[in-house]
């Protein structure tokens, strides 16, 4: 969008299932986006899966990759440094007892995941936002 308010340009997530947006990141001429799915993006159907898309700096998608486990997985805020992207949400799928904290770093270029941590114990424990100032997160 231009400062006068104009659309510079406008993607459109077209599947038939339900997407939604938590967080939007810009660095380097690329735009990243993060939330989470409940559609049929990989070989199975998953009740929500968080997914990370990068698009160019004209809107064209360059990548759309989910993190996906065996339960629930939602995201809530993206953050980026250098050639990294991190996320922050909750999981069940990874850890023991109830929902945990993940962070997880994935490559700017391809979108593919670097590593994945949790933190938690038996009660529920969620991160909300994550921040990176120079080599700490």
């Amino acid at each position: 969008m231009f400062l006068n308010g104009s659309i510079r340009w406008f993607e459109a997530i077209t599947e038939p299932d339900d997407y939604l947006v938590f967080d939007i990141a810009v660095y380097d001429n690329s735009i990243y986006m993060t939330g989470y799915t409940s559609s049929f993006i990989s070989p199975r159907l998953l009740p929500k899966d968080v997914f990370v898309a990068s698009f160019a700096s004209d809107g064209s998608l360059k990548w759309f990759k989910t993190i996906e486990g065996a339960g629930y997985e939602g995201v809530m805020d993206i953050a980026t440094y250098d050639d990294s992207l991190f996320t922050a949400g909750s999981t069940d799928s990874f850890d023991a007892g109830g929902n945990d904290a993940f962070i997880a770093s994935l490559f700017d270029s391809d979108g593919a995941l670097r590593w994945l941590k949790t933190v938690g114990g038996a009660e529920m424990e969620y991160a909300s936002c994550i921040a990176v100032y120079g080599d700490s997160i």
